[in-house]
This record gives structure tokens, sequence and C-alpha cells, in this order.
């Protein structure tokens, strides 16, 4: 009864549109549309926009037009990872894809290729891409050692245990706490039992093989992810001394 139950579990997309910057959010929000629709998900599932602190106008909405969505809006702090917590305590699904705004997509059939690996191996923690690099400010000497982390631009989980998640997050710097430092996320999920995957074209891998394969978050083409971001764009449109230096902070102690 399990397996059948997994492969009819729809899964949930959540992409935030913050309101309160529209210059630089706007233009990402039509990437986000332009994207989505160019290079579809290819899996049934059901998605959810949250318009975050702003007035939502005919002219936010029009972006998403063609597009069918469950409209939300969260008018708080901690950006995007205060809305994927405020969002956990309202969506019921088993499995949700957490977006922030700056995610778009460039092949086709990336959630297909996510929920193939999600109900072949279970429930957990599913990372589109990871790095070891320390992002909060903190001394030279710890900057040395890895600092595995899944990257929260783009992941997926269950909202139901991230309601339990102990901290709230809001603001700026708590953001970086839960991502890689000393609230990481990744590391409470682990601590309770769940796994953690990072999912790519190419594979699924553990941990330790994070930073092995080809093509990853700060290598190559980077074209083995599922998908893009700003960190991701960086990296692909940086000269050759800051491509080698992101990677360095990326492979950090590899």
């Amino acid at each position: 009864g399990e397996n059948r139950n997994l492969r009819e579990m729809t899964p949930a997309l959540l992409y935030l549109f913050p309101l309160d910057d529209l210059k630089t959010f706007l233009p990402c929000a039509e990437r986000w549309a332009k994207t989505y629709l160019q290079f579809p998900p290819n899996y049934p599932h059901d998605l959810h926009i949250c318009f975050c602190n702003g007035d939502v106008t005919d002219k936010h909405q029009s972006i998403f037009k063609g597009i069918k969505y469950t409209q939300h809006k969260f008018m708080g702090p901690g950006w995007d990872i205060g809305t994927y917590q405020h969002m956990s305590g309202i969506l019921e699904d088993e499995f949700v894809v957490f977006m922030n705004a700056r995610v778009h997509f460039n092949r086709t059939g990336w959630l297909k290729r996510l929920m193939d690996a999600r109900l072949e191996l279970g429930d957990g923690l599913y990372a589109m891409s990871t790095s070891n690099e320390m992002t909060y400010p903190v001394s030279d000497v710890v900057r040395t050692k890895p600092n595995p982390h899944v990257r929260t631009a783009c992941f997926g989980y269950n909202p139901k245990r991230f309601r339990r998640y102990p901290y709230i997050i809001d603001s700026r710097d708590k953001g970086f706490y839960f991502e890689s430092g000393m609230w990481n996320f990744m590391t409470w999920n682990e601590d309770m039992g769940y796994p953690v995957h990072m999912v790519l074209w190419d594979g699924v891998y553990k941990k330790k093989e994070w930073r092995k394969p080809p093509n990853i978050f700060r290598r190559g083409t980077q074209s083995n992810l599922l998908v893009c971001d700003r960190q991701t764009e960086m990296f692909a449109n940086g000269d050759a001394q800051l491509r080698r230096n992101l990677s360095i902070v990326a492979d950090l102690g590899e």
C-alpha cells in the first residue's frame, strides 16, 4: 500500500515573489514564469505562489498568465527561509519543492527527475545543489574546514516535519544560521534519522560524494543541476578568476 501511495503522491511547488524590491524581483518572477512554461516540470504537481511584503496588483498576477496556481500572501521578516517556514504551516502536502525568487529552469523534466528519486528513496531532505562553503562570517580558522550544507535556494522536504524545526527565522542573519551555520537545517534533519540526498541529472549522491560529480554547483558548465539560481548565474557569468575563487570555497576541504 505504501508504494502505491507514494506513486500517487502529488508534490507541491512553492515559488516566492517579493514585492518590496520590484526592481530586483520583478524580472526574476518574469524569468521564473517564462522558464517554467518553456521547460515544463513533466510531473503532476500543485503550484503555490507566495507574494511577499507588498500589495498584489493585476500587473504582478499577469506575469503568471497561463499558469495554474494557488495564491498566498506573507507579510513578514526572514526573507526566503522565513516565508518557507510560514508556508510550511499552511501546506498539507507530503513533499514540497521550496524555491526562492531567483530560481529558474533550463531543461525540461526537472521535477520528474526529482520525483523519480523521491519515490525510489523515500522520505528525507532532497537537495538540488550543495556546497562546502561557510557562508556566514566566521574566523579564517573555521573557514578552512569544509561545511557541507544543502543550498536553500531550492530543495524538497516534508512541510509537516519542517514545522518541528525549533528556530524562528526572522532575519537575514538567521537565514545563514539555517542554511550553513549553527542551526543547520540539514544537520537537524539528519539528527532525527532522515537521509539527505543531492539529485542531479546523472544520479543521486550522498554527502561524502557531493563534490565529486562533474558540472555541479560552481563546477564546469553546472549543467548537471536540475535548476538555476542567483549563485549558479554568478558563476556562469564570472571571469576566470572569479570562477576559480568560487570553486575553491564550494569545494572547501575536498
